[in-house]
């Protein structure tokens, strides 16, 4: 009978391949893994992947057919010129764990024997299979943990183990489920979802990997979002030819170079304020080389560790240490090898952020987590420095003050060039609706030629505070043009609730109007007009002051022109005759209104 399975699994192991799918940096481009795929089930006699694992699991043989499979892919892996570089990733069915045949030792032999490196490795445990809380479930997270090998929770948010998964296994990377990222950017609520778990992940410091990235749309979602990888069809479908994987995936840098983003100046400040600490590279270095550290570095009260990929692992505090450093043999104790102690006995984990996240980013990972010295800086994965609370709060500071200076002096509110941003990055998302509104005042010169420019600067103060307060009200991006000119967007790319829109521009309006009432002289006010001289020269009654509104709906088809040697945006002729024509409607309109579909 064990001669039959094992000539039957043998037989279905030879008949089945492995496809590699990248996992490639968010920011970079550069190819961080590939998820081993298993492929030709069907050519072996299964219907489906879980078909496969359970016929082997039936047959009391799944430990030797993951064995078996384990050996091709790490075989496979190999041939990749750059394997050394990239992880492999490999789904490992959770039963394996409580089988008692299982051997976490068996792994060592295969790496050796393949020339692989045990940081190299990361097992994904999927959500979608039953996580047991089982001893020698926790016995294979710690030997893990322990021999450097990475953990991933797989298809996270599509199955039942959720937080207990996530809890238990304490992983370094977190792979979102395909259902979320499919069509994020058209789903408001899926959005909400990443951004919670993203937020949590990156708290834990936990990597955040988005899975079945199909579109330009959905890419920058995610990077929006900040999750830290992608993996999709947009990048490259899974292949079993080795030959036409890379290192480097250009797709990504184009899609970043025309993602118009306000992050250069956010990653300028955080390197300049980066403290490069010496770390101690795990499992090289010895507990003699972390008391020799601690001596050397007197003024410090923990020291960075990292692995031989340059990957942060955490920190080791120097209170930790007390009880064995100051007792009379507990340096002895440390220092004896057959006690069990390295780097890892004492390891903590602390908050890490990308080089590339926005700072308020990297300062809220920072503020969630209690009682840490800073946050570790990674650049591809690999660190780059240490900051700590202050460094960080005055990086935060030098860039308020440089946001400041797009702001407008009056109101406050965005200026021009982050109103151009603003538009830039809401137009280079095809498929998607987006909305436009242009306010103007009505007859605002002849306001302030009657009542002075202070009374003047006091009607723009009250229309910015209304345009703020609908801003937060109705999710609305609002800025200033200049003068008695204003700005909204939608910030969402959702197909829009046009009459819901209206309702709130109409708003807008009223509220306005009925503000700055109380400008005028009580006879003005009773006679709802004033007299004051017109852009033509001549005396005449003028209403009192109210605004009027344009508002421009784009669908997904439109094409607007920029020119990429030029700051801003370039708008087509019809498109600027478009928005002009709109204003003159809005102010002969009736309701102050007025709307064009694109």
């Amino acid at each position: 009978m064990v001669q039959h399975l094992a000539e039957k699994w043998q037989q279905a192991v030879t008949e089945v391949d492995f496809a590699f799918q990248p996992i490639v940096n968010l920011y970079t481009g550069v190819c961080f893994g590939f998820e081993a795929l298993l492929r030709n089930f069907d050519e072996a006699g299964f219907g489906s992947i879980q078909a496969f694992f359970d016929s082997a699991f039936n047959d009391d043989y799944l430990f030797q057919v993951d064995m078996m499979l384990r050996e091709k892919v790490f075989a496979k892996f190999a041939q990749i010129p750059f394997h050394q570089k990239v992880k492999i990733f490999y789904n490992i069915d959770n039963r394996i764990m409580i089988l008692p045949a299982f051997e976490p030792q068996s792994m060592c032999d295969l790496l050796e024997r393949y020339g692989l490196k045990k940081s190299s490795i990361c097992f994904e445990l999927s959500e979608r299979h039953e996580f047991q809380s089982h001893v020698s479930t926790f016995n294979f997270l710690r030997l893990a943990r322990k021999r450097t090998y990475k953990i991933a929770v797989d298809d996270f948010g599509a199955g039942f183990a959720g937080l207990q998964l996530l809890y238990r296994s304490e992983p370094d990377y977190i792979k979102i489920d395909r259902f979320f990222i499919t069509g994020i950017a058209e789903d408001a609520r899926k959005r909400l979802f990443i951004e919670t778990i993203v937020n949590m992940a990156h708290t834990l410091a936990i990597k955040v990997i988005a899975e079945g990235v199909e579109t330009a749309e959905e890419f920058s979602a995610c990077r929006q979002i900040g999750c830290d990888y992608v993996q999709g069809y947009l990048i490259q479908r899974p292949t079993t030819q080795i030959s036409t994987l890379n290192s480097y995936y250009e797709e990504v840098a184009v899609l970043n170079k025309k993602e118009r983003r306000n992050k250069s100046t956010d990653k300028n400040l955080i390197e300049n304020s980066l403290v490069y600490l010496e770390p101690l590279v795990a499992p090289n270095h010895q507990m003699e080389d972390l008391i020799e550290a601690f001596g050397k570095n007197k003024d410090s009260n923990f020291l960075l560790v990292i692995n031989q990929d340059e990957e942060p692992l955490g920190i080791i505090r120097d209170v930790d240490l007390k009880e064995y450093v100051y007792s009379p043999y507990g340096k002895d104790i440390l220092m004896n090898r057959s006690m069990g102690f390295n780097l890892m006995s004492f390891l903590k984990k602390i908050p890490v952020a990308d080089i590339n996240n926005k700072i308020e980013k990297t300062l809220a990972i920072f503020t969630q987590n209690n009682n840490v010295e800073g946050v570790i800086i990674t650049e591809d994965n690999r660190y780059r420095g240490f900051l700590s609370a202050t460094v960080l709060l005055n990086a935060l500071h030098e860039k308020n003050i440089a946001v400041a200076r797009d702001l407008n002096p009056l109101t406050k509110l965005p200026g021009n060039s982050l109103i151009n941003e603003f538009i830039a990055s809401g137009i280079r998302k095809n498929r998607c609706h987006k909305v436009f509104i242009y306010f103007d005042f009505n007859d605002f010169k002849p306001f302030n030629d009657k009542y002075g420019f202070r009374l003047g600067d006091r009607a723009i103060l009250i229309f910015g505070d209304i345009l703020k307060e609908y801003g937060v009200m109705y999710d609305l991006f609002v800025g200033h043009i200049g003068g008695d000119d204003f700005f909204a967007g939608k910030r969402e790319d959702t197909r829009l609730d046009h009459q819901g829109l209206q309702a709130a521009v109409s708003s807008i309006i009223t509220a306005f109007a009925e503000s700055v009432v109380s400008l005028y002289d009580q006879d003005d006010r009773e006679r709802g007009y004033y007299t004051s001289v017109g852009r033509d020269g001549k005396t005449g009654k003028f209403s009192l002051l109210s605004v009027s509104a344009a508002l421009l709906f784009v669908g997904s088809r439109t094409e607007i022109i920029e020119d990429e040697e030029l700051p801003g945006l370039i708008f087509d002729d019809d498109l600027g005759r478009m928005i002009a024509k709109l204003k003159k409607e809005a102010k002969s309109s009736a309701d102050g209104m007025a709307i064009m579909e694109i």
